[in-house]
This record gives structure tokens, C-alpha cells and sequence, in this order.
């Protein structure tokens, strides 16, 4: 059964309760003066709540706060706010992440009642269609690349990974570009999209595995991907908790689920992080972009986003940068899984849309994409078979 809490003080909403009797199992979390943020949310997880009633004796400044909190780190939980209602309110709590407020004038209770009943069992519909497949071998999942600074080959080694996973399981690996202001994996990919993730993970999105396998574009490579939107405008009307629960979809209907992101912890990139099993840490030889790497690890270890298994991979590796692997492992406090050498071939490559997997360029770094996919699925991938000319020696790091 779908878990409801209602924040409030003891006597606030005590007429919800009878009225959702048998609908949601319903539970009170405690809310005072001294009542934080986090105390709240804690409570939510631990009563595995997926709606959260925040009552009318809540304050402006805690609802909105809340609201954030699970908009970047839980979106799986639907936030409701049950309070009087202004303009003003209304416009702060939906950027915050609340999903609707109602107002306690008059049938206030009745109409709450009504909608919390009609978002349950929107949730338990969605609950059937995301329920993970029952394989003994199913070792697959969610593997999201993340890199803060921009220009640190993210998009590269999300691309050719996905492609090293697809030589390994074919039909059986999706790539999710969720750098939704300048995503360039249908570019990269030479690839003519008509569908986008906006059409699946918008506010009003409506998802089953049909429309969301409709959604998605294939490659030749057997590979599928769901890009970027193809506007701002689109970009901006993504919801979280809609774009949590695609990724959740995807991980049931496909063995793996590569996610590229944006520069930044953005929404997305959180949401991504929170749904995965693998992360794929990029940075670049330079101080700067290793110690915003850092400082997004340690953020989202404070949002209790650490449980997934890491792999660092540090890209356009160069002797003349003055920064060593050892120097980037003790500003990360982590070790160099893979190292991808200075290239200007990858430029190249993503300028023609044809990744470096499927390039016939000699001499290329391939090792480090398959390597890194052996490591993930236990299975080693086929290196094409690129021989250098004579004379010249591969240039494996």
C-alpha cells in the first residue's frame, strides 16, 4: 500500500485520517518551533513515504524548504501543501517542487481527501509498471557520468561506453542524455531524433513501456537513446519525480541504462545519481575542475547520495598539464580506475558523429571504454580489431 505522511502539530488534518481510511496508510510526523528540515525528511524515509502532507500550521519558509530538499534528493516522494493560498505562495511552492497546494476554506479536507486518493492510485499504476524483472542473472542497472566542469569529455566516455556495453549485450543498453541545455549525444551519434526525454518525464507525462520504447531512438549499433529536448522551454518542464521513475522503467526494460549529464549538480543529475548503481567520475588533469569534483562528491554524500559503486576515470590526460594520477588521486581522496590520453582524434570523431568504437581511425585509446565496461558487467568487450600502420605504435595509455 502506497505510505502518506502528514507533517503538522497534533491536532492539525486529524479528519485526513478517517477520510483515506483503506486508501494509503497514513502516518504522522511531528512538527514544531524547533522541528528542521532534516528531521522531517528523515522521518519521511523511514517511514518509506512516497506523499508528503505538509499542514496548514507548517511555515511558509519550512514548506518551501522542505519542498527543495525533495525535489533534488527524494523525487520519488510527492510533496502537497494544505494551507491558504496566494499567488505569491503558489508560483514559490511549484518551483520549489510541491506538487499542489489546497486551500482549508470550506470542503478544503473533502477536496484534499479526493486528490491524495486519485494520486495514489496514480502511484500504484505506476508501482505495477515498474517493478523490477524477477532474473537471477540480472546484473545490470543504472551507470551515470558525472563531471561538474564543463568540457571534461563526459559526453565522450558516456557515448562510447554505452557502445562497449552494447558489443557485450546487443538490444540491451540505452543512453539517456540528460544535459538538458546543450546535450550533443544525437550529434555525436549522427542520429535524427523526433522524441525527446521531455515527452516522457514532463509534469503531465503518462508512462508504460510502450510509449516509452516508442520514445526512444535507435542507433545501427543496436544501441537506444532518449536525448535531450531539443528547447529550453521543453528543458525547463521536465519534473523530477517523472524523470525518476523513467529511469526506474528503463532499468527494467533494458539489462543497462547509461546516463549522460549536464556540467553542474542540476535537478536531473541528482535525480540520475540518486536512481544509479554506477557512477562514472570524469575530470581532466586540472586542479580546479578536481576540487569541484570534490566538493559534489561531499555534497552528495551529506544528501546520503553515496551508495553507489564509483569508477574514476581521468580524460585527456597529458603529461604537460603538471597534474600527476597520484596528484589527482590525493585531491579526490580516490583511485584512478582509467586513464584516457590527449586525443585530438576524439574531437575529430564527435565533429563526423562517429563515436570512437566505431571508428576505423588507427592508433585510437579504445582500451580504457572497454575495460571500463568489462569491469562493470565481468564480461570483456571486443576491441575492433585497428592495427597501427607500420611504424607506428598504439598509443594506449
Amino acid at each position: 500500500m502506497i505510505r502518506t505522511s502528514i507533517v503538522s502539530r497534533d491536532e492539525a488534518l486529524s479528519d485526513l485520517h478517517s477520510l483515506l481510511s483503506g486508501t494509503t496508510a497514513v502516518t504522522r510526523i511531528s512538527y514544531d518551533d524547533v522541528t528542521t528540515v532534516e528531521a522531517v525528511v528523515d522521518g519521511l524515509v523511514a517511514n518509506r513515504s512516497e506523499i508528503a502532507i505538509l499542514g496548514p500550521d507548517v511555515e511558509e519558509s519550512f514548506t518551501l524548504s522542505l519542498a527543495t530538499v525533495l525535489r533534488t534528493s527524494h523525487p520519488e516522494i510527492e510533496c502537497l501543501a494544505y494551507r491558504l493560498n496566494t499567488p505569491t505562495f503558489l508560483v514559490s511552492a511549484v518551483r520549489a517542487g510541491v506538487r499542489d497546494v489546497f486551500d482549508p476554506h470550506g470542503d478544503g479536507i473533502q477536496v484534499l481527501a479526493e486528490n491524495v486518493t486519485a494520486l495514489v492510485q496514480s502511484l500504484e499504476l505506476r508501482r505495477q509498471h515498474t517493478q523490477a524483472p524477477v532474473e537471477d542473472d540480472w546484473n545490470g542497472g543504472t551507470i551515470t557520468i558525472i563531471g561538474p566542469k564543463g568540457g571534461t569529455g563526459k559526453t565522450t566516455v558516456a557515448v562510447n561506453l554505452a557502445l562497449a556495453l552494447c558489443q557485450i549485450n546487443p538490444g540491451e543498453v540505452v543512453l539517456v542524455d540528460l544535459d538538458l541545455v546543450a546535450g550533443e549525444v544525437t550529434d555525436v551519434l549522427n542520429l535524427e531524433a523526433v522524441r525527446s526525454v521531455a515527452n516522457v518525464a514532463g509534469p503531465n507525462s503518462y508512462q508504460d513501456p510502450t510509449t516509452l520504447k516508442m520514445t526512444l531512438s535507435s542507433h545501427a549499433s543496436g544501441l537506444f537513446v532518449l536525448p535531450a529536448p531539443a528547447s529550453l522551454l521543453d528543458a525547463e518542464m521536465i519534473d523530477q519525480a517523472s524523470l525518476f521513475d523513467t529511469l526506474v522503467m528503463l532499468s527494467n526494460l533494458f539489462r543497462y541504462v547509461v546516463v549522460d549529464t549536464g556540467p553542474g549538480s542540476t535537478d536531473a543529475t541528482v535525480t540520475a545519481v540518486k536512481a544509479s548503481k554506477e557512477l562514472v567520475l570524469v575530470a581532466t588533469p586540472d586542479v580546479g575542475g578536481l576540487r569541484t569534483l570534490d566538493r559534489h562528491l561531499e555534497a552528495f554524500a551529506a544528501a546520503r547520495l553515496d551508495s553507489a559503486r564509483r569508477h574514476f576515470v581521468l580524460n585527456k590526460a597529458d603529461s604537460k598539464s603538471g597534474v600527476t594520477v597520484a596528484n589527482a588521486e590525493d585531491i579526490l581522496g580516490l583511485d584512478v580506475d582509467f586513464v584516457i590520453p590527449a586525443d585530438r582524434q576524439f574531437l575529430q570523431a564527435t565533429n563526423l558523429g562517429s563515436p570512437f568504437l566505431e571508428s576505423k581511425s588507427r592508433g585510437l585509446p579504445l582500451a580504457p571504454f572497454t575495460e571500463l565496461a568489462a569491469t562493470i558487467t565481468g564480461v570483456q568487450a571486443e576491441v575492433p580489431s585497428a592495427q597501427p600502420e607500420a611504424g607506428q605504435k598504439r598509443r594506449f595509455w
